[in-house]
């Protein structure tokens, strides 16, 4: 995860590898909005899909209401749980997902690691240091 060239937007490069499963990957976008007064998130993916999320704090967990469009055209919308671990890991759960008409099952809590650097890299590994998503001064309890 990096800042944008204005440190406006957190940008996030992923890629997702499930057994038996095509690969794909994307970037996401976080930053926070003025006029709503809180943070959102924009997603574009490999497949065509992209989406926004809506961030609201619970504690020491984020909850993201998202909804979408797939490449294919259908919506989407779920409920997804962050909750840091420490500065390399966190959990995730979804809840309340749908692709069209269609219920999906819940992705029950997953635990997701930061990549370490690979051992011939010269660079340092990358470091998320705690810095105001704008220059607007939102509600602390709105805010990491």
């Amino acid at each position: 995860m990096r800042w944008d060239e204005g440190q406006k937007f957190l940008v996030r490069k992923y890629s997702i590898q499930v057994a038996g499963e095509p690969g794909r990957s994307g970037t996401q976008w976080i930053g926070w909005d003025p006029q709503a007064k809180q943070i959102r998130s924009w997603v574009f993916d490999s497949e065509g899909d992209f989406g926004h999320g809506e961030w609201t704090r619970s504690d020491n967990a984020w909850i993201i209401k998202a909804s979408g469009v797939t490449g294919d055209g259908l919506t989407t919308s779920s409920t997804e749980v962050i909750e840091p671990i420490n500065k390399d890991s966190l959990k995730l759960r979804s809840t309340d997902r749908v692709v069209g008409t269609e219920l999906l099952p819940d992705i029950e809590e997953t635990v997701m690691v930061r990549k370490p650097p690979s051992p011939n890299s010269d660079r340092p590994a990358p470091t998320a240091e705690r810095k105001p998503i704008t220059g607007a001064s939102p509600p602390k309890s709105d805010r990491p």
